[in-house]
């Protein structure tokens, strides 16, 4: 519990109900279960060159998975039957070009196999692991048909759900910017703001299914589901966690670029906003990735995030 709550993504000094976590910890043990941890995460790069510099994986991802084995290491460590599973839901949401296309998922992934592979204690898992012998346009069809919610009951979710309303906004927010970058000048406003909404929409439907969709591929025996996203308080169910050590901000490295040592601890900027900063691109541990070079980036103390 301990090591787990050091890991805790907790920026504004929230006090968490631990109640559940523990029971459910405890009941693995005493079960002498496998302790899984199963972590959302490393589904791939959003497509635009603001906020990405490429489809592969960078700095960010690879200290990502640094963090990852060295948490797994040290649960390990105390439960030797440990098993931490990464699950990349890259495809579900690649109709949209949220993360690019599937060609780019898919080469996204096998990167991140490749990198996690001198970790033993650390599993990836995608779409094709959930849904074998489907092919990707089946299984997103699966995921809204079978286990997400539709458009109606989604509506009455966010109006009784202030968290999932936000969600929503931020949602369509990140889709308007990414509609922007590629303006179709046969659309007008209304319509790209009509279309942001849609896609926000699925998405948020798309959440909640993969949810409903884990809870059924992991079955009756407990697990601890975990959250690179920052969760409330009242989220008792999940454990938000920080995937690169040291870092609190509340975006993902799906959506960032750039790894920047700001007081010996690393951050995640936008693209273009690294460029402006003065940073430039180097490669380092065979991941391309923007480093600070010249001085510190005025008027970055706050760093924004894609959905913001």
């Amino acid at each position: 519990m301990t090591l787990l709550d050091g890991a805790r993504k907790n920026p504004d000094g929230l006090r968490f109900d631990e109640s559940y976590l523990h029971a459910t910890i405890c009941e693995i043990i005493s079960a002498r279960a496998p302790l899984r941890l199963v972590l959302p995460t490393f589904h791939g790069k959003c497509p635009s060159r603001r906020l990405t510099i490429g489809d592969l994986p960078d700095q960010g991802e690879y200290l990502a998975i640094q963090t990852l084995a060295e948490l797994h290491l040290r649960i390990a460590d105390i439960y030797p039957a440990t098993e931490l599973h990464l699950l990349s839901e890259g495809h579900f949401h690649s109709d949209v070009q949220l993360l690019g296309s599937d060609q780019a998922v898919d080469n996204y992934v096998a990167r991140i196999c490749d990198m996690i592979r001198p970790h033993s204690g650390l599993v990836l898992q995608d779409s094709d692991d959930l849904m074998p012998g489907r092919s990707h346009d089946e299984q997103r069809r699966i995921l809204l048909a079978e286990h997400s919610p539709d458009e109606n009951e989604m509506r009455c979710l966010m109006r009784a759900d202030e968290q999932l309303l936000g969600l929503y906004t931020a949602y369509t927010k990140l889709h308007l910017k990414l509609l922007s970058e590629c303006r179709d000048e046969t659309v007008s406003g209304r319509q790209q703001r009509a279309q942001a909404k849609h896609r926000a929409l699925l998405q948020l439907r798309k959440y909640l299914g993969f949810g409903r969709l884990l809870a059924k591929t992991y079955g009756p025996v407990p697990y601890v589901k975990m959250s690179a996203l920052y969760k409330s308080p009242d989220q008792i169910d999940q454990l938000g966690v920080n995937v690169i050590k040291g870092n609190h901000q509340r975006g993902t490295t799906s959506f960032f670029a750039v790894m920047l040592q700001r007081n010996g601890f690393p951050r995640m900027m936008p693209a273009a906003e690294a460029a402006r900063a003065g940073c430039r691109l180097v490669d380092t541990h065979a991941f391309p990735y923007f480093q600070e070079v010249q001085a510190p980036c005025v008027g970055t103390a706050s760093f924004s995030t894609s959905t913001e």
